[in-house]
C-alpha cells in the first residue's frame, strides 16, 4: 500500500515537473492568452482574500480523509 501511495506521489511530481519544463519555452503569449492571464491573477487574487480560512480548512479535511483511509486499511 505504502509502494502505491509512493508511486503515485512520484507521478505527480514527475508529472508537475514536465509540465514545467514544457511551459518554460520562449515564445510570446498572444493577446488572449495575456487576457487569460490577467483574469487568472484577477481571480486568484480574489479568491485569496475570500479563501484565507478555506485552505487550511481544505488541507485539514484532505489529511483527515487521509488519515481514515490508512485507518480502515490496518
Amino acid at each position: 500500500m505504502i509502494n502505491n501511495l509512493l508511486f503515485v506521489f512520484g507521478c505527480f511530481i514527475f508529472i508537475g515537473l514536465l509540465v514545467l519544463l514544457v511551459s518554460t519555452s520562449e515564445r510570446q503569449p498572444t493577446r488572449q492568452q495575456i487576457r487569460n492571464q490577467q483574469k487568472m491573477r484577477r481571480w486568484w487574487r480574489s479568491f485569496k482574500r475570500e479563501g484565507e480560512l478555506m485552505f487550511p480548512f481544505i488541507i485539514g479535511v484532505i489529511i483527515l480523509g487521509f488519515v481514515g483511509y490508512i485507518a480502515t486499511q490496518l
